[in-house]
C-alpha cells in the first residue's frame, strides 16, 4: 500500500509489529539492509527493533524500477534467517518522482516468509495452488511442472483479480504470455478445460480469501468477481484474443 513521505516512520513501525508480533518471528532472526549512501534511510530506521546492516556493495539490490523514467525507488530490504543463511522477503521503498521523495511503500513476499518460517524447501511449497493441481491433476506428475503451473496459475489468477485485461503489448501483453506458458503446460500433459476450470475455481477462491482481509483492512483495495475472472481465463486459453 502506498503512503506519503511523510508516514515512512510509522510504516517502519507498521512493518515490525507485523513481523515481530503478528508473525512471531524472534528478533534473532531479522535484519534491515539500506545501501551505505542513503543517509535518510539510516536515520529513520535509528529506533528500529530489528538489526540493521550497511550494505557497501550491489547497489542495485537496493534500488526498484517501476517501468517509468519518471518514478524511482530507493529501498531498504527486510530479511529473515533459514538454515543460517538471511533471504530478503521485503521492502521498505522510498519513491521519487524525478528527484524528489513522494511516497513510501512496504511489501512483503508472502510465500517467501512463509517458506523461512516453516523452513519450506522451496516457496512454491506455500502456495494453495501447490495443493489443488496435486488433488486434481494427478497426471501432472512432473515436479518442476507442477510447481511452474502452480506459479503460473498463482500469478495470472491475481493480475486478472486486479483487473487487467489479456493483451497483446504492455502489462497485460505479459499477462497474455503467463497464460501462453499454462497453455503449453496443459498441452503437454493432455489436461482438459474441464479439469483446469476445477483447478481455477478452487485457486480463484483461495486468492479471494486472502483479499477479502486485505479489502476488511483497506476500504480501497477492490478485485474483480470471481465468475468473470474463470471466465476471462478460460477464454484466453481457448483463443488467446481480445476479451
Amino acid at each position: 500500500m502506498l503512503h506519503p513521505i511523510s508516514c515512512l516512520g510509522g510504516c517502519i513501525i507498521n512493518a515490525e509489529t507485523f513481523l515481530l508480533s503478528l508473525l512471531g518471528l524472534p528478533h534473532n532472526r531479522l535484519k534491515i539492509g539500506y545501501y551505505k549512501s542513503d543517509k535518510d534511510i539510516k536515520e529513520s530506521l535509528e529506533h528500529s527493533n530489528i538489526t540493521i546492516q550497511c550494505e557497501e556493495t550491489n547497489e542495485t539490490d537496493y534500488r526498484h524500477s517501476f517501468g517509468t523514467s519518471e518514478l524511482t525507488g530507493r529501498n531498504a530490504n527486510y530479511y529473515v534467517e533459514r538454515n543460517g543463511i538471511y533471504e530478503e522477503v521485503g521492502n521498505l521503498i522510498i519513491i521519487h518522482d524525478k528527484s524528489t521523495p513522494v511516497a513510501v511503500e512496504v511489501s512483503f513476499d508472502l510465500p517467501l516468509l512463509l517458506r523461512a518460517i516453516y523452513n519450506y524447501e522451496h516457496a512454491t511449497e506455500t502456495l494453495p495452488a501447490l495443493e489443488i493441481i496435486s488433488e486434481i491433476l494427478p497426471q501432472l506428475c512432473n515436479q518442476d511442472d507442477k510447481f511452474e503451473l502452480a506459479d503460473l496459475v498463482t500469478l495470472s489468477t491475481n493480475l486478472l483479480l486486479d483487473g487487467l485485461a489479456v493483451k497483446s503489448r504492455g502489462r497485460e501483453g505479459n499477462l497474455r504470455q503467463i497464460i501462453k506458458l499454462v497453455s503449453a503446460i496443459l498441452e503437454k500433459y493432455n489436461i482438459q478445460e474441464k479439469e483446469f476450470s476445477s483447478v481455477l475455481s478452487e485457486v480463484i477462491q483461495e486468492e479471494m480469501l486472502v483479499r477479502n482481509e486485505l479489502i476488511s483492512v483497506n476500504k480501497g483495495f477492490c478485485m474483480e468477481n470471481a465468475d468473470a475472472v474463470l471466465s476471462k481465463y478460460l477464454n484466453a486459453l481457448s483463443g488467446l484474443t481480445s476479451l
